[in-house]
């Protein structure tokens, strides 16, 4: 505020009771039922956690937190195939370097990323049975927005 790179009302706003929670990795009780709340509010196939699911949930270290967690868990309700939420359908939380990619083949950056934005697209078209508003509401993008896309990839 001092500095004026913060808006003294907002801050006033916002300062009324501070609030300090321990990062998630030093919650692991918490874990799973954020996971459940999220996999459920994502409103996708997949309601469940596998056992092994939630192990490997566990075991990750969550370095973005409760932001990181509800990130994970639309992505693998989009990708996932089943009501059951898999440890297959978390590989993405894969430490090497190559994970984020999950078989997209390019050679530059922009070109993967058309790649997994076709994916996606198709995808969350397909859990919704072809409903553009509901798969633009799964990928969190306006209708509009998805019928651009799937003009420029062919997918109209």
């Amino acid at each position: 505020v001092r500095q004026g790179k913060f808006r003294e009302d907002l801050f006033y706003r916002l300062n009324v009771v501070p609030i300090a929670l321990q990062p998630l990795r030093d919650r692991s009780e918490d874990i799973i039922p954020l996971a459940r709340h999220f996999l459920n509010a994502a409103g996708n196939r997949s309601t469940e956690l596998s056992a092994e699911a939630a192990k490997r949930l566990s075991s990750h270290d969550w370095p973005g937190n409760v932001r990181e967690l509800r990130n994970a868990m639309e992505r693998a309700a989009i990708f996932s195939r089943s009501t059951t939420l898999d440890v297959d359908d978390l590989d993405f939380l894969s430490s090497s370097a190559g994970a984020e990619t999950q078989g997209i083949v390019a050679e530059d950056l922009p070109a993967a990323l058309e790649q997994l934005e076709r994916k996606m697209i198709t995808t969350a078209l397909a859990q919704s049975g072809g409903n553009r508003t509901e798969a633009a509401r799964k990928l969190g993008i306006h209708r509009q927005l998805l019928h651009t896309k799937m003009t420029k990839y062919g997918l109209t």
